[in-house]
């Protein structure tokens, strides 16, 4: 479920404009956790939607094609797994989201 929303979000908005796409995924564990980071140069998003990505139903912009409920989902599993997720992002730059769930 995190994969699939995080990647095909990726996807989804990524800028047609920029003749190099990119996704990038890396994972890193270590005695604190398990970390997958997900890289993008896709279209970005504004530091003002940052808090609210991860609420249900928001969608950034009027052009999103999703439900709003992809981010929440994974926010939501996360969670449940005592794990957390962040994002980095600029408009025009792409986004990043860091995915850390603690070791059991």
């Amino acid at each position: 479920i995190i994969l699939s929303n995080l990647i095909s979000n990726a996807i989804r908005y990524h800028d047609k404009t920029k003749p190099e796409r990119f996704i990038r995924l890396c994972v890193l564990m270590n005695d604190y956790g398990f970390y997958l980071k997900i890289e993008d140069n896709g279209q970005g998003i504004s530091p003002e939607y940052h808090q609210r990505i991860f609420d249900m139903f928001y969608r950034a912009n009027e052009k999103s094609q999703g439900s709003g409920l992809g981010l929440y989902i994974v926010k939501e599993t996360l969670e449940k797994l005592s794990g957390s997720i962040h994002l980095e992002s600029s408009p025009g730059v792409g986004s990043t989201f860091t995915v850390r769930l603690p070791l059991r």
